[in-house]
């Protein structure tokens, strides 16, 4: 091989491991979305299930005061 072929492929070498590197980062910021995504639904069933309970109370107090 020529110099100058060995230099370009060594310059594609370089960004192949540059995109490979960039591959990793966005896999890890995947990764704590989906960890970050996950907590967010545990919330909001959280919510969800107190929301119901209070319409069930709100719905006895009526209920009750009939």
């Amino acid at each position: 091989m020529k110099k100058q072929e060995l230099s370009e492929l060594e310059r594609a070498r370089m960004h192949l491991s540059g995109v490979e590197e960039n591959i990793y980062e966005i896999s890890a910021e995947i990764d704590q979305l989906e960890y970050t995504l996950e907590g967010l639904r545990a919330s909001l069933a959280e919510r969800q299930g107190l929301a119901n309970q209070i319409k069930m109370d709100i719905a006895e107090l009526e209920k009750n005061s009939r």
